[in-house]
């Protein structure tokens, strides 16, 4: 019988939970899934969650030097809302009688029943990894959030439901494609070995939302699996996500297959504005897409417009700096622009605007910051 007992900070404990809860799955044919894996070991309380695509493992110290090792489970969808709603700063965990779990805190007193820890699936023994690369927390979160955006929603392409992950021209670059829309943002950062990796669209952003906003993370690539490790404080973090298998596409030939014929920079607040006043009367019959224009207006203005028989319409216009030739009227789902614009953090905005040899048009939004590291292509809807 287990014999897990630890004192520990109750806040600590609560974040590890939480972030562990994030890949448990609600429902599924195997309940050991919807439960949290609390093991002490070498003077450390680890808090572990999985849905056998993804692992995750969160270790703390605990308050006390009395902790006696052991492991127990814990159901995700008790105990994160249990220590959330307890008040004292340090919480008891202590394996009891037949995997029921006394959890005490101030003046409270609980009985979780867990299941035998033995049912909990482990984390995946890799080798070696074939790549690794060390990377600012912060710029790998976002450089997910940036790219995630343009992996697709169709199952039946599924490994276009990833971001990969791939090292060119010396750099790390990102990158998400879901047919109509192409992000990519690249990293100036030393890899050992080559990247070529694809994680699924739902676990890269898992592990987005958990990354703290500063220090550095590891990121290792094995053959089936990605492993990404690193430390907030005294916390350490290990996050463990399987790779989709399969030839990611040449995203390359899409770029050169597009021409720049205009392009103007502005204030990207303003744009945001105008775009979001657009964005209001477009409303889509169910089954269709929806479009938002972009008008060449008269000397350095664009203009976007949208309308709808049941609402109205709206034109919005912005200053510019234009240049080259830009398209009179071009139209493009706002759904993607939105989560572009959510994305990019600088003053000002760069937009292209692009042509194939077919003259279908697509927009390139960019920071304005001149580095060219983060760039999102989309596909025109209607010209």
């Amino acid at each position: 019988m287990p014999n897990l007992s630890v004192m520990v900070d109750r806040l600590k404990l609560l974040d590890a939970c939480q972030s562990a809860a994030k890949v448990v799955k609600g429902r599924t044919s195997l309940p050991i899934l919807e439960h949290l894996k609390l093991t002490m070991r070498n003077d450390r309380l680890s808090v572990s969650g999985t849905d056998l695509e993804v692992w995750i493992e969160i270790s703390i110290a605990p308050s006390d030097l009395l902790a006696s090792d052991g492991e127990i489970t814990l159901p995700a969808s008790i105990i994160v809302p249990l220590l959330t709603a307890m008040q004292g700063s340090s919480v008891s965990i202590r394996a009891i009688e037949s995997n029921a779990v006394s959890v005490e805190c101030g003046k409270s007193k609980t009985k979780v029943l867990g299941f035998n820890p033995a049912e909990f699936p482990e984390m995946p023994v890799v080798d070696t990894a074939n790549a690794s690369v060390c990377i600012l927390a912060s710029d790998l979160s976002t450089a997910i959030k940036q790219t995630v955006i343009a992996t697709s929603q169709d199952a039946t392409h599924y490994i276009l439901q990833g971001v990969a992950i791939q090292t060119t021209d010396d750099k790390l670059a990102f990158i998400g494609c879901d047919r109509y829309s192409l992000a990519v943002r690249t990293l100036e950062t030393h890899v050992e070995g080559s990247v070529s990796a694809v994680v699924m669209n739902t676990h890269a952003s898992r592990l987005a939302s958990i990354l703290p906003g500063s220090g550095t993370a590891t990121m290792e690539f094995f053959e089936k699996q990605s492993r990404t490790k690193w430390v907030d404080g005294d916390i350490a973090y290990t996050f463990v996500t399987r790779l989709i298998d399969g030839q990611y596409i040449d995203w390359r030939k899409y770029l050169d297959a597009l021409s720049v014929v205009g392009s103007y920079d502005v204030d990207l607040k303003s744009f945001r504005s105008a775009f979001a006043q657009a964005k209001l009367f477009d409303k889509p019959a169910a089954g269709q897409w929806g479009c938002v224009f972009f008008v060449n207006g008269e000397g350095d203005a664009i203009e976007m417009h949208s309308q709808n028989g049941y609402i109205g319409e709206s034109t919005a216009s912005v200053d510019v700096r234009k240049s080259g030739e830009l398209p009179q009227r071009v139209g493009f789902t706002p759904g993607f622009i939105s989560e572009v614009l959510g994305v990019i953090a600088t003053d000002d905005l760069y937009v292209e605007m692009l042509k194939s040899a077919k003259d279908d048009y697509a927009i390139c939004l960019m920071p304005a910051d001149g580095t060219g590291d983060y760039r999102c292509s989309i596909s025109a809807q209607n010209h």
